[in-house]
């Protein structure tokens, strides 16, 4: 018998996520409950709380499913947004 140990955010206790964030949180979290499971795509700009999100994505779907979340962090900034940063 394999003992699933449920993932917990670090930020948990001192952050509260924002209104946008919440509502992200939630529908991802609604999407990985269906059978089967639909892609989901976290895009949004830098300083937004992508990471923070998807802790509190997999923190939720840990507490609620046995079954493993597979995710995939991509990177790519726009040829724009490097300019400023070369």
């Amino acid at each position: 018998m394999t003992l699933i140990t449920p993932i917990t955010a670090p930020q948990s206790a001192s952050f509260s996520p924002k209104q946008f964030q919440a509502r992200i949180i939630h529908g991802v979290c609604g999407a990985l409950a269906e059978n089967p499971r639909p892609p989901c795509l976290l895009r949004s700009p830098t300083g937004s709380g992508k990471t923070f999100m998807l802790t509190k994505i997999l923190e939720n779907v840990s507490k609620t499913s046995e079954s493993a979340v597979a995710v995939v962090c991509a990177v790519c900034q726009s040829g724009g947004a490097n300019r400023g940063h070369a």
